[in-house]
């Protein structure tokens, strides 16, 4: 299936917020910008999913660090934890991409109590800074979404163009002027 093959060759991030509070949910995001921005610093030319995978994991201390100098910045002292393996993720659209729903390689960032609402993207291929409702997916990650996939799961991932309704509506009227 789309999503076994995609769950070995992306690699999708997940921040738990201390707590639902606006303030825990701002911290989330300041400690996502750090985060994203230090590891696609780091991994903007990589070729595969394994060297992403290798980066983290051998960077993991220092990941956590700047998360937590991010919190620090901001008036907090939440600890920070992390973990990585395989997550569970509901579907996720970004820009023209569907994620379907089910279980990926992620690396999750716990910030504090980890109780408020998650923010999800995917760090490879390089996809945090799409956003949903208008971006389209950049050439880049676009291009290792379709080397690590085959063709007919790549098409599964785009999101089909609304033409349906046009061709209803001709054929009715079809039928009307008939």
């Amino acid at each position: 299936s789309t999503v076994s093959v995609l769950s070995h060759s992306a690699i999708r991030f997940h921040i738990l917020a201390n707590s639902d509070s606006v303030s825990d949910q701002a911290l989330k995001m300041r400690v996502k910008e750090s985060v994203v921005n230090y590891i696609y610093e780091k991994t903007g030319d990589f070729k595969t999913v394994d060297e992403a995978k290798n980066f983290i994991l051998n960077n993991d201390k220092t990941i956590k660090s700047i998360a937590t100098k991010a919190i620090a910045d901001n008036g907090y002292d939440h600890t920070v934890s992390s973990t990585f393996g395989f997550s569970d993720f509901p579907v996720k659209t970004y820009g023209d991409v569907i994620f379907p729903k089910g279980t990926y390689t992620s690396y999750t960032i716990k910030i504090g109590n980890g109780k408020g609402h998650n923010w999800w993207c995917v760090l490879y291929p390089p996809l945090c800074f799409v956003d949903s409702t208008y971006a389209v997916v950049p050439d880049s990650s676009r291009e290792i979404l379709r080397e690590s996939l085959d063709a007919a799961d790549y098409q599964a991932l785009l999101k089909k163009q609304p033409e349906v309704h046009i061709r209803i509506r001709s054929k009715f009227l079809e039928l009307l002027e008939n």
